[in-house]
């Protein structure tokens, strides 16, 4: 989320275009940690400014690019303000109040100045709940990998309710009955190096609260798009980072039209509705709209010893695919691999305008 326009692909274009949103004001919190106090008031480093060629590339790229398509998808006729507060490479355990971890019943934190537990919520979060916000959009995941990556189901859950509750008019319902409209971006592709590990489907999985879109009953009012896709092994500041934040803010802003205006946009990706073993070797899945094939990858398995490899669809129709199965597997995935595919080369898309990767999925083959 911190990402900076000045960082992302065609950075200088995007600086310029953003100055014609003059209905816009941003507001960007300085980073700032309290490990033991929530702090009444906190800095910032831009202070309600319209947008400039002296603010704009330092400010969050997918915060801006989000705000804009809001603000076009409004006729550019509403006043929108942009709080840009995050910080690359934290944990989800530093954004959230000390009520969470009670709820969870979460391990002790051992983090450190900005990643210790609440550090983040206390300098940067507690100090904007006088603010009557209308939503968020949330793009973190990478930190908790290997830190309480089975805790984060419950951890996004009880933090979306907790900020609902404390944001100043946080419940009161907006366009189309909806409160505190939660965005979440799933994590995408990571660091050479790491391709093949597959804790990273899992956060992904939990990112959802383990339910594979959004909304659901756990984050009624949330809203969803993924990165899995974006492959950017070329990026300055590594591939953790992909520059295409304009992909992502696209399928963010349509989620969100979708949630809180009632817009003709899909939530999700392709979602899988139906499962069956065809054969003993073959393996059907059936998708809640059409589908095109694009690449080869994404199906992985897991054998009975724990190990880890690739399979590939054999055949597909226009909203199922057939995938090979060995006979020791017991876990199909989708999407799960680190680094899953290269740029918007994965197997499955939306066969529609939107184009939008198949959701990120798990099935128990012992069942």
């Amino acid at each position: 989320m911190e990402m900076p326009i000045s960082q992302i692909f065609n950075s200088t274009e995007e600086a310029n275009n953003a100055l014609s949103y003059q209905n816009i004001r941003l507001l960007q919190v300085e980073r700032i940690y309290s490990i033991d106090i929530e702090l009444d008031e906190t800095f910032y480093s831009i202070a309600w400014e319209t947008p400039s060629a002296s603010n704009v590339p330092y400010f969050s790229a997918l915060c801006m690019l989000f705000g804009e398509r809001l603000s076009q998808a409004l006729g550019n006729s509403r006043p929108i303000g942009l709080i840009d507060s995050s910080w690359g490479g934290t944990d989800i355990e530093v954004w959230f109040s000390p009520r969470v971890p009670i709820y969870c019943l979460t391990p002790p934190n051992n983090g450190v100045e900005q990643n210790s537990e609440s550090a983040l919520w206390n300098g940067m979060i507690a100090p904007l709940t006088k603010t009557s916000v209308r939503g968020v959009i949330w793009y973190q995941g990478e930190n908790n990998v290997n830190k309480n990556p089975d805790y984060y189901s419950c951890h996004i859950t009880a933090m979306v309710q907790d900020w609902k509750k404390t944001f100043h008019q946080g419940n009161v319902s907006a366009e189309n009955g909806v409160a505190f409209p939660f965005g979440i971006v799933q994590i995408g592709p990571t660091l050479p190096g790491l391709l093949g590990n597959y804790k990273w489907g899992f956060l992904r999985f939990h990112q959802t609260a383990d339910q594979g879109v959004l909304p659901n009953a756990f984050l009624p009012e949330s809203f969803y798009a993924t990165a899995y896709d974006l492959t950017d092994r070329d990026a300055p500041t590594g591939q953790i980072h992909p520059r295409d934040k304009q992909t992502i803010a696209d399928r963010l802003a349509n989620a969100a039209r979708n949630l809180i205006y009632g817009e003709n946009f899909h939530s999700n990706g392709p979602t899988p509705i139906n499962s069956y073993f065809a054969s003993s070797e073959i393996f059907v899945i059936t998708f809640d709209r059409n589908i095109k094939i694009v690449g080869t990858d994404g199906f992985t398995i897991q054998k009975t010893d724990g190990t880890w490899s690739a399979t590939s669809i054999v055949n597909a129709s226009a909203n199922s695919v057939d995938v090979v199965i060995e006979a020791d597997a017991v876990l199909l995935t989708y999407a799960f691999r680190a680094t899953v595919c290269e740029y918007k080369q994965c197997a499955i898309y939306s066969d529609d305008d939107e184009d939008l990767p198949a959701q990120v999925w798990k099935w128990d083959l012992t069942q």
